[in-house]
């Protein structure tokens, strides 16, 4: 990637004007990772309404008030129109954040993901908050600083055992009798999780329930879900032992999260090519 002629962040104040750009973790806010498609013509940014409005919903409920608009799709894309019409054509995550007197966008390419051979990483952490996608992130990036981000993703499992959730992703668990298990206690509701569910339920059943290392013995898949990796599957857990034992469930979400992904009206498109947006260099 040329970094030269590339726009990485960009931030504004609440009146609408820009402003320095700093980093977001651990101020009281929340955030959200989108992802964009970029070609040579053309952004698109994918469930930008069911961003937005958890976003919305996670910022009333930490009481940072926000001018509704500067967090409409309007907005949002005149900010990447702006500032971020030269990225090169690729797949990139823009992180939305919102503190208590900013927002800010952020921009990285989509780390290449070894799907076949990801490794699980459980440690011991419950998020403050994990119903809420806030910015209280410190501990969770420090743990996640070791890791090989291509192959490994951090596991949080709280202190009664529970295996909640990915640093970045929902897990969806396969049982061996046929049937889904979903962590609903402790984790935070994805976008793409909540997504898939109601397709996940005309393929099989979807108990939701606590997953504890015991019950791994009759799990035979273990998906991990959101922006970044968009469905994945684990190789193995650690430090469990766990192995995967098939390849279907995968093949199977992967399929349901494509057609989703190519079916929705829930995108924002900006055409690169228009006279309101600025010439790649």
């Amino acid at each position: 990637m040329n970094s030269s002629n590339t726009s990485l962040h960009t931030a504004w104040d609440f009146e609408g004007n820009l402003t320095v750009y700093r980093e977001p973790w651990g101020h009281l806010g929340a955030y959200t990772t989108l992802r964009i498609e970029i070609s040579p013509t053309a952004q698109t940014v994918f469930f930008p309404a069911a961003h937005l409005k958890r976003l919305k919903g996670d910022l009333l409920a930490l009481g940072v008030r926000v001018p509704d608009h500067l967090l409409s799709q309007d907005s949002l894309k005149a900010r990447l129109g702006a500032a971020f019409a030269n990225l090169e054509p690729g797949d990139w995550l823009l992180r939305l954040a919102v503190c208590e007197d900013h927002i800010s966008l952020a921009a990285r390419p989509v780390i290449q993901a070894e799907t076949s051979t990801l490794t699980g990483v459980t440690q011991m952490y419950r998020r403050k908050l994990p119903e809420i996608k806030s910015l209280d992130y410190v501990e969770i990036l420090r743990r996640m600083q070791p890791l090989k981000r291509s192959s490994e993703e951090l596991i949080l499992q709280d202190p009664d055992g529970r295996i909640l959730e990915g640093a970045t992703t929902n897990l969806l668990f396969w049982h061996q009798d046929g049937h889904w298990l979903a962590p609903d206690r402790g984790c935070l509701p994805g976008i793409t999780r909540e997504l898939l569910l109601p397709h996940l339920k005309h393929h099989a059943m979807v108990r939701f329930t606590d997953v504890t290392p015991p019950k791994l013995d009759r799990i035979d898949a273990i998906l991990c879900c959101g922006s970044g990796r968009e469905v994945a599957a684990f190789a193995k857990v650690n430090p469990f032992g766990w192995k995967a034992k098939t390849s279907e469930p995968l093949a199977i979400v992967r399929e349901i999260y494509q057609d989703l992904k190519a079916t929705t009206h829930d995108r924002l498109s900006i055409d690169l090519l228009s006279d309101n947006t600025p010439e790649r260099a």
